[in-house]
């Protein structure tokens, strides 16, 4: 699974999308990785994630690849929502959050979820750049010089690498982009 998930990212990066929307990717599945899952606020999240114009792929991989490491940030996550839930100056705001229908099933009143949360907020603009700026480089400087690696050889003469990059090709031609 997470050899495809690798392939997926790949795949993505050397795809004709435009930088911004595949870093809106990343920085999206870096947000949704932070906050746990299961609480209303994750999933208006998600959902918000369909109508804006971000590379879901990019976001999925980073979701995915992201669940398996942020275990080892959580007591940071948790130290930084226990802070700001116990701010003087906040606690009139959390009261009046906490009395509309359907907030609290945010769970924004978790350490955990608020430390995400914030932090996701945070991370989203610093994060989409340098990611932007990744993938610039990554199609300037790497993915030429990757396809000439014998690795990269090897694996694109395989059959089903070539069966792929011939419905690719054919999809291209069908619709007309590429």
């Amino acid at each position: 699974m997470l050899l495809k998930w690798i392939f997926n990212l790949f795949k993505v990066l050397n795809s004709n999308k435009n930088p911004g929307e595949i870093a809106a990717g990343f920085s999206f599945g870096l947000m949704l990785v932070l906050i746990p899952g299961g609480n209303l606020l994750w999933a208006v999240l998600l959902v918000l994630g369909f109508f804006t114009r971000l590379n879901l792929m990019t976001a999925f991989v980073f979701l995915g690849l992201g669940k398996i490491i942020v275990p080892l940030i959580d007591p940071l996550l948790d130290s930084f929502g226990f802070y700001i839930l116990t701010l003087n100056q906040l606690r009139h705001v959390f009261t009046k959050l906490y009395s509309i229908p359907l907030v609290p099933f945010t769970a924004f009143n978790n350490t955990v979820v608020m430390g995400g949360f914030v932090s996701g907020v945070i991370l989203a603009l610093p994060m989409w750049f340098l990611f932007r700026s990744f993938v610039v480089f990554y199609r300037l400087k790497i993915r030429d010089n990757l396809k000439k690696t014998k690795f990269v050889r090897h694996i694109t003469k395989l059959p089903l690498a070539g069966k792929i990059s011939g419905m690719v090709k054919t999809y291209r031609k069908v619709t007309g982009k590429g």
